[in-house]
């Protein structure tokens, strides 16, 4: 079997930062709401004499809960964290599908 999957989210945040007094570390805590599209492409079952699904796309309900550490340098902040993402079944032409993914993130900010 070999296909490809992509989702494209757009997703509404909120980010909460606890301050530690005279630490350069942060812990943060967030999440987010939003619409999550799912593209499918044509499936093969090469196994099964090249049987071919024609691909589709979906929409579906998404969410997001993320928590990391952020590291301060003057105006650059550091950051890594873990956030798990997910959606609601999404109907492919009858067959139904959610996403559930965790990722591990890095990142820098520069604050001017």
């Amino acid at each position: 079997m070999k296909s490809k999957v992509a989702t494209f989210s757009v997703m509404a945040n909120g980010l909460y930062v606890l301050p530690l007094e005279g630490l350069p570390v942060s812990p943060y805590l967030g999440g987010g709401l939003g619409w999550a599209q799912h593209k499918v492409d044509d499936l093969t079952f090469p196994d099964l004499g090249g049987i071919r699904i024609e691909g589709d796309s979906a929409g579906a309900f998404a969410y997001h809960f993320m928590a990391g550490l952020k590291y301060f340098i003057d105006n650059i902040e550091l950051g890594v964290g873990y956030r798990f993402f997910g959606t609601n079944e999404a109907n492919f032409d009858g067959a139904k599908a959610k996403v559930l993914t965790h990722n591990i993130e890095a990142g820098i900010a520069f604050r001017f």
